[in-house]
């Protein structure tokens, strides 16, 4: 749960562009001229474990549910800030004091349209998503965990929650 963090408390924070932990509520702050800073803050965010987008082959697509598995659909601007609002706190001046904002297409378009070769890429990797184990080339290993796997950028449904060993 967040804790409502009042503009006192937020204007204490450095003025980076950056996300800034205040009681355990990351907070961005949308300062001008600070695009740059503010954008890697965010891709920080959408690259994150919980995140559910995903870069294939150089474009941002975001990972759902429906009734046969998992799916993948364009990423749009509202995706990115529905995601990001529900969970980092943005902040803005105003007068001398930084008060809540809402993200906008701005912040949103630079992210999406971010290359993947960039060094603070919007997502994670995905080369594909399999419903089964698979051996992992480099090492011979199996890959039989569901979820995303780091070493072969692939993700792992397993739609009916079938066991595998490992």
């Amino acid at each position: 749960m967040k804790k409502e963090i009042k503009p006192a408390e937020a204007a204490s924070q450095p003025d980076d562009g950056g996300v800034k932990k205040t009681n355990n509520t990351d907070i961005i702050k949308l300062d001008a001229g600070k695009l740059p800073e503010i954008v890697d803050s965010m891709a920080e965010l959408t690259r994150d474990d919980d995140s559910p987008f995903y870069d294939l082959g150089g474009n941002l697509v975001t990972m759902i549910q429906n009734t046969v598995g998992i799916g993948l659909v364009p990423t749009t601007p509202e995706d990115i800030a529905d995601y990001l609002m529900r969970t980092v706190t943005f902040k803005k001046k105003q007068g001398k004091d930084y008060v809540d904002a809402d993200i906008t297409a701005k912040y949103t378009n630079a992210l999406i349209k971010r290359p993947s070769s960039h060094p603070q890429p919007a997502a994670r990797k995905l080369n594909g998503i399999i419903h089964g184990p698979t051996t992992r080339i480099a090492d011979n290993s199996l890959l039989s965990k569901p979820g995303y796997d780091e070493r072969t950028q692939l993700f792992f449904d397993n739609p009916n929650d079938l066991e595998y060993r490992g």
